[in-house]
């Protein structure tokens, strides 16, 4: 009993993303393999080999090898994150005022749903909380003083909303609002975007 809770434990404590390699072009053999993890890590935690290899003691989950994966190997149970921004969509809705909903980074304080590093975001969080009719804002820390990501973070945010944005005109969809830089408190920057359905 005591390794089950152990074993659950050191799983919780893991910031690894998780890695299916039946979906890995590594390991499909792939023309041209694929290096994409390797390359976007900006901690040296990817090793490719016959497979991808994440080193637990390297990875800070901050989620951009998930980011550029193409084949969706490696990836994080993001559940709980778009359960609470479904929860505050709703609460938004039953209020008279439209109240917009918040995914913010661990170094971020405050209220609203929380991933250890904005490089965890992925299009379909963002498709999820515009088809709830939400307004999002992403709040994040200075990610070029980050230990947890790196510089690259905001410039790969901003390829995830590309992707979205594709995806919803793809769709014939509303575009996503328009971008403008708010200050949060302790001088956090945050990302708002008016996701109207």
């Amino acid at each position: 009993m005591l390794k089950g809770f152990l074993d659950a434990f050191m799983n919780l404590t893991d910031l690894r993303p998780n890695y299916t390699g039946e979906r890995c072009l590594v390991e499909k053999n792939a023309v041209g393999g694929c290096d994409k993890c390797m390359q976007a890590c900006p901690h040296d935690a990817v090793r490719i080999t016959d497979r991808v290899t994440i080193l637990e003691e390297a990875c800070t989950g901050c989620g951009l090898c998930v980011q550029v994966c193409p084949s969706g190997a490696l990836e994080y149970d993001l559940l709980g994150s778009l359960g609470t921004l479904k929860t505050q969509g709703t609460a938004a809705a039953s209020s008279s005022e439209r109240v917009p909903a918040s995914l913010k980074c661990s170094k971020v304080p405050g209220d609203g749903a929380t991933l250890e590093c904005l490089g965890r975001v992925t299009p379909a969080m963002l498709l999820a909380s515009a088809a709830w009719g939400q307004r999002l804002i992403l709040a994040r820390s200075d990610c070029a003083t980050c230990t947890l990501g790196s510089a690259s973070v905001p410039a790969a945010i901003e390829n995830v909303v590309q992707i979205a944005q594709a995806y919803r005109e793809h769709l014939s969809a509303p575009p996503l609002g328009q971008r403008r830089a708010v200050r949060c408190a302790r001088k956090h920057r945050a990302l708002r975007r008016d996701n109207q359905p």
